[in-house]
């Protein structure tokens, strides 16, 4: 189950999302500590983006276009 830190985060994020505002650093209270928390917030922030009428999650986009990338993934 999602903290109330993961979901203040992707409250933040969704609002300025929505409002097209630029994001700044999440205050420390909020701010994902580690990759997994970081993920959770992505997890609440699909589901708040689509109780706000963005829609479901329709797929995954991974960024392979630089040689950094591609080392990376091994392509």
């Amino acid at each position: 189950m999602p903290s109330d830190s993961e979901h203040r985060a992707a409250q933040i994020i969704a609002s300025a999302r929505i409002g097209r505002i630029p994001l700044g650093q999440l205050a420390d209270d909020c701010r994902p500590p580690d990759e997994a928390a970081g993920y959770a917030v992505q997890e609440v922030l699909h589901t708040v983006l689509a109780e706000r009428g963005w829609g479901p999650l329709a797929g995954y986009k991974i960024g392979c276009t630089t040689a950094v990338m591609q080392a990376h993934l091994n392509l």
